[in-house]
């Protein structure tokens, strides 16, 4: 009976320590200095409409299936193994009828490309993702489509050619240095998807409509990474999707349209006002009252307006799980730009200025979401700064300090705030054995700080290390009928600690195992298998809601009753509990 409930305490603390990794944030995020901002690399002649090497290629009809989109296509591959060779190229292939088609398949193609640390395996990365369609209207005949979507395609790929060198040389640092083991900053990735048949062939529709992004994202959603991968699929190890749309007009209007991603909006706030204040955007006039861009920067995720959002490429992975940041032309006041969806959205009508200061924008955000400070171009004669945490790529979790790089399939959507305000987050201790760095596949140790909730989880990916492990660790049964009885094993967990008895050959145990008062410095590490680490995304959005009372996590989900119920059925068995005293100091 005794066996029965250690078990079950086991099981439970299983859970409690799983809960809290899955509120981990992807990483960090570090600004630039000014003298890295003023030293980013400029277009300059790469964005003419006429001989510009990666804006003048794009300029051409490219109606899915098509000649142009062909020739569209082969000029992004083409840069990406001339200008970054060390980028990852893949196509994904898609055909479907067309109200226009007249029965016949239309193919679509997408176009991803990404890079990875050199070290990292396949299901271990999270990456950014930027993203643009890069075909146009069926109609009018000859549509162009500059800000609908060639602009954005080529920011986009200035903006990747700005970093790639600093990309280099961050991850050559990380491995004279060692660091190549399972840190937050060691996993992360950057990637750059070019989508097909976003725009409607007759009218728009749920199916006539965002073909090649409802292709994507379905298939991601299905194709499984490796049992011990850190991310289930490719679509939950998309950390954030950065979406451009209509860019290319003069004095655009871009709001923020998710309140999940509302700090990501903010950081591009920061950097529009710093290139301001520098002088570096050729767009600003130098007039203090000119308008911003982003019109929503003042306000917090809790003033935003525009949940409703735009219908766009991001929708089938928005309805994934996936984070998305909108960044699309879009006054409540005017609509799209007046060029929107006419034969004058040509790269006469464009404003490439603008176009180059989003370049110079967009550059300067991948920079600091990757951590390139002192790596790129103007900061490398700059000492980088310790900090002793870094900035959180979330303004929801300013509370948990992480140190470790796995983050299961959640949406940041599902995340609520867990501690007040004030909370500074600590320093987290050094693990016990922690003798030699730790490699990838072989152990993850992490420690997280939930206000007063102190946990320590290891995960060990290696089987024979974890039957080794089990070996080890005697059966748990009690005496009875002359067996020979075993210790009963202590188990720490939040705080809590279960009594430790030892029994005499032919005894029988006939109380049960009741839990101490908090001890001061837990220090036992808990093994987390990799199914502990992942799940239904359903399942998780109804455990996250939760709220930390006593050192334990109360979870409002049924799951979470659940557990909290059997944590409180045996207390009570005990005849202890927090009612009558068990748990007071």
């Amino acid at each position: 009976m005794l066996s029965a409930y250690a078990g079950l305490v086991r099981w439970l603390l299983a859970i409690c320590v799983t809960l809290p990794l899955l509120l981990l944030p992807a990483g960090a995020y570090e600004s630039l200095s000014d003298e890295t901002l003023k030293a980013l690399p400029r277009p300059n002649t790469d964005f003419d409409i006429h001989t510009g090497a990666l804006l003048a290629p794009i300029l051409r009809p490219r109606v899915p299936g098509t000649p142009g989109s062909a020739a569209v296509l082969n000029h992004f591959v083409d840069f990406f193994r001339t200008s970054l060779p060390n980028w990852k190229i893949e196509f994904q292939n898609s055909t479907s009828k067309t109200p226009v088609s007249h029965g016949k398949e239309v193919p679509f193609v997408n176009f991803i490309a990404s890079r990875d640390p050199p070290w990292a395996s396949v299901g271990d990365v999270g990456r950014v993702t930027f993203v643009a369609h890069y075909d146009s209207k069926i109609t009018p005949e000859g549509f162009i489509g500059a800000i609908d979507s060639a602009a954005p395609c080529a920011i986009i790929m200035h903006a990747m050619r700005s970093i790639d060198a600093a990309l280099s040389k961050k991850w050559e640092a990380m491995q004279a240095q060692g660091r190549t083991d399972a840190t937050l900053e060691g996993q992360k990735g950057i990637q750059v998807l070019f989508l097909d048949g976003e725009e409607a062939f007759h009218l728009w529709t749920a199916t006539d409509s965002l073909y090649g992004a409802r292709s994507l994202a379905e298939h991601w959603d299905s194709q499984v990474h490796p049992a011990v991968s850190v991310y289930k699929t490719p679509l939950s190890s998309i950390s954030l999707f950065v979406l451009l749309d209509l860019l290319g007009s003069k004095n655009p209007y871009i709001q923020s349209y998710f309140a999940t991603t509302h700090w990501a909006y903010k950081k591009l706030v920061t950097l529009e006002k710093r290139f301001r204040d520098l002088k570096q955007f050729k767009s600003f006039s130098g007039d203090a009252s000119e308008r911003q861009w982003f019109a929503d920067g003042a306000k917090n995720e809790h003033q935003l307006t525009t949940s409703w959002g735009i219908q766009d490429d991001h929708i089938p992975f928005l309805a994934r799980g996936v984070e998305i940041l909108h960044v699309i032309d879009s006054s409540p006041m005017t609509g799209f730009p007046k060029v929107w969806h006419s034969m004058d959205d040509d790269g006469e009508h464009l404003d490439l200025d603008t176009v180059e200061d989003w370049s110079m924008l967009f550059s300067a955000f991948a920079a600091e979401w990757m951590e390139l400070e002192g790596f790129m171009p103007g900061s490398e004669a700059q000492p980088k700064k310790k900090r002793s945490h870094p900035e959180r790529k979330t303004e929801l979790l300013p509370n948990v300090y992480p140190v470790i790089a796995a983050r299961p399939h959640v949406g940041w959507s599902t995340v609520r705030r867990i501690a007040g305000p004030g909370h500074t987050p600590r320093k987290p201790q050094a693990t016990p054995n922690a003798a030699a760095p730790v490699t990838n596949r072989q152990s993850i140790s992490a420690t997280v700080n939930v206000g007063s909730l102190q946990l320590s989880a290891r995960r060990r990916a290696d089987s024979e290390q974890n039957d080794e492990r089990k070996r080890r660790i005697p059966p748990r049964r009690i005496g009875k009928h002359g067996e020979k009885a075993e210790d009963f094993r202590r188990i720490s967990h939040s705080g809590y600690e279960q009594s430790q008895t030892e029994l005499q050959p032919g005894q029988v145990r006939k109380d049960r195992p009741r839990l101490l008062r908090p001890v001061q410095h837990p220090r036992n590490d808990y093994e987390v298998g990799h199914e502990g680490q992942s799940g239904s995304g359903d399942h998780e959005r109804k455990l996250l809601d939760r709220r930390v009372h006593g050192g334990i996590t109360r979870d409002t989900g049924r799951a979470g009753r659940n557990v909290l119920a059997s944590i409180d059925e045996i207390r009570g068995q005990q005849g202890g509990g927090e009612e009558n005293g068990c748990c007071d100091e």
